[in-house]
């Protein structure tokens, strides 16, 4: 099973309003067996995208907090409430400290809650393969949002990111400057389960064409 998570980021596209539409939209596109598809949607509006689209729909930040007085925080429980099941964790854009990262990890394997674990480099997919995560995404920061993609740049990086988390069990996603075909059959091949993009398919002009155009090279 390959997997695509699309992070809608907050774009004035893909917040709001627009959150529900684009998802629609994307969902249409994509009707492809052996691919699992999952929109990580603003805070915002996660109860009323979960409500419609169900499982794929998820966070994109989790707190390391159970419920209680955590003003400004997103507990693992709250999004169970909202019946939403799966969380990004550290991105490059909302960035966690490692010791935080562990708790949060421990607290959401025990909820059932499974994370995506955003790692910038391979010393940090080697220290999140032990970790109770299902999935890893290799995203380099500077490469994200860019044209140039990962799997053109750091390819053998994306191998040996594979290589450690096919040992330790856990799905390498890769991420950053992914935005046509070529750059997710390059990552398939070298050894990822599948890819985290956003900006290339979010901010698209034809975001349901690019959507499927992806998926299709990762069969």
């Amino acid at each position: 099973m390959k997997t695509i998570i699309v992070n809608f980021k907050q774009y004035h596209e893909s917040t709001g309003r627009s959150a529900i539409s684009l998802i629609s939209l994307l969902n249409h596109a994509i009707d492809f067996k052996g691919i699992e598809t999952f929109f990580a949607v603003s805070l915002t509006d996660l109860l009323s995208a979960s409500e419609i689209y169900g499982d794929m729909v998820i966070a994109q930040h989790v707190d390391g907090v159970d419920s209680g007085p955590y003003t400004g925080h997103v507990s693992y429980r709250t999004l169970l409430n909202m019946g939403v099941r799966k969380s990004l964790l550290n991105h490059s854009e909302r960035k966690v400290k490692k010791e935080i990262i562990a708790k949060t990890a421990m607290l959401c394997d025990k909820a059932g809650v499974e994370l995506i674990l955003c790692a910038a480099d391979i010393d940090e997919v080697k220290m999140f393969s032990s970790l109770p995560v299902p999935f890893i995404a290799y995203e380099p920061p500077d490469l994200i949002g860019g044209n140039i993609s990962v799997s053109t740049a750091n390819p053998d990086t994306i191998r040996d990111a594979a290589v450690v988390c096919d040992r330790a069990d856990k799905a390498l996603l890769v991420g950053a400057g992914i935005k046509v075909p070529d750059d997710a059959r390059k990552s398939v091949e070298l050894g990822a389960s599948g890819i985290l993009i956003s900006s290339g398919v979010v901010l698209s002009r034809e975001p349901g064409d690019a959507l499927s155009s992806l998926a299709k090279a990762l069969l």
